[in-house]
């Protein structure tokens, strides 16, 4: 509300009170592109109802959140370049995810091998790689450019699937980590979706020690989820967030209770994982993107102005904002 809008003004004023340089500021403009047959103010009142809720994730010290005209909002990001990356992350990630099942059709499984083959003979280097797994043919690659160039070579997919690709860690007799490209094939259909979701929260692997994100669904999602694992009983499900797939387990029993959850892999220092699982938590607990968000300007500014976010109207000065401001004065001296 406007008081504690005048409190992150105020605090974000204190190099100014306190005679140190003013800290810098950076603004970005984003365009909501509204979908077919939707309106540009509606969509964009959607699309900031979701920055909002993404923006809290930070208790006030997120970006503040402005609306420009018909269909633009602008985020001004304050703090340090590591917090303002994460931040622009969280809020600029679309939050798309589905639950696929993996198919192993026969005819588009037949054709990897003989593409594998003339795809290697004709790159030099290739990292291209096939491999026979009771799962169906195996395809990786170093890079997800050579992969998705490979798979351009294949028959064409039915209407009915999809790609995924899958980044996974490679541990080489070493302490090194490297990565590698996965490719699967997909069905579009999917029988769960990100609207099922009801909570994301960070948990704790019991077994590895590994942040995970815990996702409750809602009444139907859990039905739906319960139904969606009946069926591929035996098989793989891929968890596909904005087009990449985070994990594909297989599925061993119908899952009851509304529950599953999303790994991030392992070789990474935990507070990483910690940091891009609670960011990925922010992002699926908000909602998706209800439509297309590009980036219009962004640019370097002062300290805020002092008015406040527009629609505020000038700041009531309370007991609070004056223990705001003789906090920020006794820290001067």
């Amino acid at each position: 509300g406007p008081v504690a809008a005048f409190r992150r003004a105020i605090w974000n004023h204190r190099s100014l009170i306190c005679g140190d340089p003013p800290a810098p500021a950076l603004s970005v403009v984003y365009v909501v592109e509204a979908p077919p047959g939707s309106s540009r103010a509606a969509s964009r009142d959607r699309m900031v109802e979701i920055l909002r809720r993404r923006a809290g994730a930070w208790d006030g010290a997120g970006p503040e959140l402005l609306l420009r005209g018909a269909d633009a909002i602008e985020a001004v990001f304050h703090g340090p370049p590591a917090q303002v990356t994460a931040q622009r992350a969280v809020l600029e990630r679309p939050g798309v995810l589905t639950f696929h099942a993996v198919e192993n059709d026969a005819a588009w499984f037949d054709a990897l091998g003989p593409a594998a083959t003339q795809w290697r003979d004709t790159r030099d280097p290739s990292t291209l790689t096939l491999e026979h797994t009771g799962d169906g043919e195996v395809v990786r690659a170093a890079t997800r450019e050579e992969l998705a160039a490979y798979a351009a070579t294949l028959p064409a997919l039915p209407a009915d699937r999809i790609l995924g690709f899958q980044e996974e860690d490679v541990w080489d007799h070493g302490p090194e980590r490297s990565t590698r490209w996965r490719l699967f094939l997909l069905r579009a259909d999917a029988g769960v979706h990100g609207g099922h979701i009801a909570s994301a929260t960070v948990v704790t692997d019991t077994q590895d020690g590994t942040p995970r994100i815990a996702l409750e669904f809602t009444a139907a999602g859990g039905a739906a989820f319960a139904d969606l694992t009946e069926a591929l009983t035996g098989r793989l499900l891929a968890i596909v967030l904005d087009g990449r797939v985070m994990s594909a387990p297989k599925v061993m029993e119908r899952i009851a209770g509304g529950r599953a959850q999303i790994t991030l892999g392992s070789g990474r220092p935990y507070q990483e994982l910690f940091e891009e699982a609670r960011g990925l938590a922010t992002v699926l607990r908000s909602g998706g993107h209800p439509a297309a968000l590009t980036i219009l300007s962004e640019n370097s500014v002062g300290s805020p102005a002092a008015a406040g976010p527009a629609g505020l109207g000038p700041f009531p000065f309370t007991a609070q904002a004056l223990a705001t401001l003789l906090t920020i004065l006794y820290g001067c001296f």
